[in-house]
């Protein structure tokens, strides 16, 4: 069985694919197009093959040591990609640049594939695969575009139009790559090559062409070299494989098996994760106790290739006894040391992708639940509820907060009662289980009312006398974002991993003004936030929810924002590269 890896052979920018046979000898050979790393043209790059066939044959080296060379290396820089875009499980279009020749092509997947849009395109200053922040190089690997930014732009600098893409992605942060704010944007006074401090730049009227097509989700590929001559390639098979990977792994989370964790590399885990695998484990062997079923429901498995990895992703429909929601899900594969594919990184990115429509309409088939539970027998503990599998789902509980859920000490469960016994437990996760799905439908309602500056459906859903970082009542929660949305405006906003806690604080039965009785519960989540300044922050939002007139309102109002990354400076949507 033949291990394969890529990695940067030291003092040069080679880029080699070693094949090591277990029962024999290693043997390297050049995976793209050799270039020195002054030479930019097409004439030195025949010359660098020819010393490319010269050199690789003096590569032979026994077994044993390339086998431990290439594990040592496995956070190897992707330098000189050269992609590979196989025909099979492809999605309906994506971007691919050619860093090389400084072209943008989009393609759209309409029997057969089609290459649409060819334009001009500037990249880094500095060739190579972006290693740390400010480098001024563009990245290499399969990136999705997130949002669209559409006002408070340097005109001169990005045009009226950008789109993010999410760099650094998780196989970024297990090669311990640094940065941030790639995007795809056009020009005010036109495009020079290789003039950008790392993102992707076209014209001001190929971004208003293509734009509408650069839908969240878009996958793009940036590669060194491509050849759309061979797009698409013949499927050697990983492609098909990694969607029944997929399937196989959604089967064993419905099944609430633990052989889900089978999939994963451990390791790689929790160095690609803002958390480690046990915490990931331990969270979800708690849901599987808990849940009365799981049921997902995903669309096509889509399938790419990038230097070293593989990305599948698929719309899906999560379904749980205690509530549902859809997005996007991707995974990230890399191959372990049995050639086998492992998990090193997920993303979930919470939208309406219209699956639950279809659910409700019966036109959806659970993924096959073929594995045989062994969720364990023991009575649920009172919470954590949580939202599916996401890339932040470690328990979201400010600093200051010395018990969170899920801690020996269970303070959550001493909310209602003095005393937890089995009973207890058991009625405080059926309330949760109860009032969930309305509080999941109030936060998204709530969520589309701030993003898209809808400032009376966004008060609404505030008591009168609401606090909001120290800001008390609603008049003055009105007053103070009249005031700033008539400056900026919020272009993202974006929850992932909520938990669903009771509060100590229970309305009388029947509530004010005959309002459902039932305690008030508070709410943590991460957060994402962006505005049209260019500001852009992550941290955990939390929130006292109690019922009034038979909704839930909100009664206060906390956000922590994380930390900057020590490794970088602090994150800003803008453009820093």
């Amino acid at each position: 069985m033949a291990v394969r890896s890529r990695f940067l052979r030291a003092g040069s920018c080679l880029n080699w694919h070693a094949e090591a046979n277990l029962s024999g000898s290693a043997r390297f050979r050049p995976a793209l197009t050799v270039r020195p790393p002054s030479s930019a043209s097409l004439s030195r790059g025949v010359e660098s093959r020819s010393f490319a066939r010269r050199r690789y044959k003096y590569f032979l080296l026994p077994a044993g040591f390339c086998l431990f060379f290439l594990t040592a290396t496995d956070s190897a820089l992707a330098d000189n990609w050269l992609a590979s875009v196989r025909n099979a499980a492809l999605p309906s279009h994506f971007v691919a640049v050619d860093k090389a020749r400084q072209s943008f092509l989009f393609f759209e997947k309409k029997s057969p594939l089609k290459l649409k849009y060819v334009y001009p395109c500037a990249t880094g200053q500095q060739t190579g695969d972006k290693r740390k922040l400010n480098d001024l190089r563009t990245p290499e690997g399969v990136y999705f575009v997130e949002y669209k930014i559409a006002s408070g732009l340097n005109f001169k600098e990005y045009g009226g139009i950008a789109y993010t893409l999410n760099y650094p992605n998780p196989v970024d942060r297990l090669r311990g790559k640094t940065g941030h704010g790639i995007w795809i944007h056009s020009k005010g006074l036109g495009i020079v090559p290789r003039d950008t401090r790392g993102c992707i730049a076209i014209g001001l009227e190929n971004i208003n062409e293509v734009g509408p097509s650069l839908t969240p989700g878009t996958a793009v590929i940036l590669a060194e070299q491509l050849d759309e001559k061979r797009i698409p390639d013949r499927d050697d098979g990983a492609a098909r494989q990694l969607r029944r990977l997929m399937a196989q792994w959604s089967s064993a989370w419905a099944a609430r098996s633990r052989k889900m964790f089978d999939f994963y590399d451990s390791e790689a885990y929790t160095r690609a994760m803002p958390e480690s695998f046990t915490a990931f484990r331990q969270n979800k062997e708690r849901l599987f106790s808990t849940l009365k079923f799981i049921k997902i429901y995903n669309s096509e498995i889509h399938v790419l290739e990038g230097p070293g990895y593989w990305v599948t992703w698929a719309e899906q429909l999560y379904t749980a006894s205690n509530l549902s929601t859809e997005g996007t899900r991707r995974l990230y594969w890399q191959k372990d040391g049995d050639n086998s594919f492992r998990i090193v990184g997920m993303e979930w990115i919470p939208r309406d992708t219209g699956m639950r429509a279809d659910f409700r309409k019966g036109r959806l088939v659970a993924e096959t639940a073929s594995l045989a539970t062994d969720a364990s027998s023991e009575l649920p503990v009172p919470p954590p509820l949580d939202m599916p599998e996401t890339p932040e789902e470690s328990p979201l509980y400010p600093e200051s907060a010395k018990n969170p859920p899920g801690s020996g000490s269970r303070p959550e469960a001493s909310l209602l009662t003095q005393t937890s016994p089995r009973d207890e437990e058991n009625r405080v996760v059926e309330y949760l289980a109860s009032v969930s799905a309305d509080i999941s439908s109030m936060l998204e309602q709530w969520r589309q009312s701030w993003e898209s500056g809808r400032l009376d459906d966004y008060i609404r859903h505030y008591e009168d006398n609401a606090v909001q970082q120290g800001r008390w009542g609603a008049k003055n929660i009105r007053r103070q974002k009249e005031v700033l949305w008539a400056r900026i405006q919020p272009i993202l906003v974006r929850f992932s991993g909520m938990r669903i806690v009771p509060d100590g604080n229970p309305r009388q039965a029947g509530g004010r003004n005959g309002a459902r009785g039932g305690p008030c519960v508070t709410v943590d989540m991460n957060q994402v936030y962006a505005d049209s300044s260019g500001h852009s922050d992550k941290g955990t939002k939390t929130l006292q929810l109690c019922p009034n007139d038979g909704k839930w309102k909100i009664q206060r109002e906390n956000w922590i924002a994380l930390p900057p990354d020590p490794r970088a400076e602090q994150e800003t949507a803008l453009p820093s590269n």
